[in-house]
């Protein structure tokens, strides 16, 4: 039925786009890590927001950035010989605070205990320094109490990370669209290509929609069994454990949905593009035989389908894989290759687990 070709077709498409997706994410996170892109942003923007005025070609800040960064509480957020890429509110507040402290008889910088020292300190910063005016306003109108003063110095840094998360997700986007590129032209990853070659062959279609479910069925597998694990674990330190703050509760869901993510990416992604590659008729990958349809275009109209066929494929792959594996999903439903009853749940599984909690900067 042609339904149902159409139905095949797309569902080979989306499990492409799904490990395509994946393959992107893998690769930006990869060089994230290699180059420090999250630490050097926080560096960078810390600068920026308490008005030092000078960041070295590596990033390295000088000044009042630079000796937070270096106090104790802050340096322990990070692994050692690395900086780190998150600071909590309370802790900034408190390393900010010591770190402007005038240094006691013992070379002690200690935080201010009464509004009189804090508005003694800030006083104290050199006139000209932006800081100053910043904390000044903060300071104001808070009717003399410091614990409302410490508050506004927090909703200021809060307000400032979300700018940043926002500033970080553009420039994160724009490496993933370059990776994506990357991805899809290495490949050969032409949509128009691929599309054509499923719906002229039914034995294609329904290899890739055989792989396609039985990855499904993994996705659902591995996301279940996460969900009994920490259900099981939840249950053993429940009675004796205090409840936890809930902003530390998303931030443990997060980095769990992040663990996820890599062990599928590490374990089943690369052998899934080896599968669907070696398949019989699958157009995925290069061929120097010219007439193999994997082979480079020969005039200028086929370069101009190629090209639309790339494009068409970087689109989909920014989209982002919880998006395509949802979607996946559905399309297997609708073709009667999965339970209906549990689609929704196992969705929000997939998605959880591919997209961690949604921070750029995290």
């Amino acid at each position: 039925m042609l339904q149902d070709t159409i139905i095949e077709v797309a569902l080979g498409l989306m499990f492409l786009y799904a490990l395509l997706s994946l393959v992107t994410t893998s690769v930006t996170e990869g060089f994230a890590n290699l180059f420090s892109t999250r630490e050097r942003a926080l560096k960078r923007w810390l600068a920026h927001m308490l008005g030092d005025t000078w960041v070295d070609a590596r990033g390295r800040n000088q000044g009042i950035a630079k000796d937070l960064l270096n106090h104790p509480i802050i340096r322990g957020l990070a692994a050692q010989g690395s900086s780190t890429d998150y600071i909590p509110t309370p802790l900034f507040t408190k390393a900010l605070l010591e770190v402007l402290a005038p240094p006691d008889d013992k070379e002690r910088r200690m935080r201010p205990d009464t509004y009189e020292e804090l508005h003694a300190m800030v006083h104290g910063i050199e006139e000209s320094a932006p800081l100053r005016r910043v904390l000044l306003n903060l300071c104001t109108n808070t009717r003399r109490d410091l614990g409302q003063a410490e508050r506004n110095i927090e909703m200021w840094f809060e307000a400032s990370m979300e700018r940043l998360s926002s500033h970080y997700g553009r420039r994160s986007q724009i490496t993933a669209f370059v990776f994506a590129t990357l991805v899809t032209v290495v490949g050969n990853a032409d949509s128009l290509m691929i599309a054509n070659a499923l719906w002229s062959n039914s034995e294609l279609r329904l290899s890739i929609a055989r792989q396609a479910v039985g990855f499904d069925e993994e996705m659902r597998a591995s996301t279940e069994g996460d969900e009994d694990e920490d259900a099981s674990s939840d249950g053993a330190d429940g009675e004796d454990a205090p409840a936890e703050p809930a902003a530390a509760e998303a931030e443990g869901e997060a980095s769990e949905g992040e663990d996820a993510g890599r062990q599928i990416s590490d374990k089943q992604l690369i052998a899934k593009l080896e599968t669907i590659q070696a398949i019989d008729g699958f157009p995925f990958g290069w061929s120097l035989d010219p007439v193999d349809r994997r082979s480079p275009p020969n005039n200028l109209f086929d370069w101009l389908m190629k090209l639309i066929g790339f494009g068409i494929t970087i689109l989909a792959t920014t989209l982002g894989a919880p998006f395509w594996f949802g979607l996946l999903s559905r399309v297997i439903n609708l073709r009667g290759g999965g339970s209906s009853e549990t689609t929704e749940a196992h969705n929000q599984a997939v998605a959880n687990a591919l997209d961690g909690d949604g921070d750029p900067m995290r």
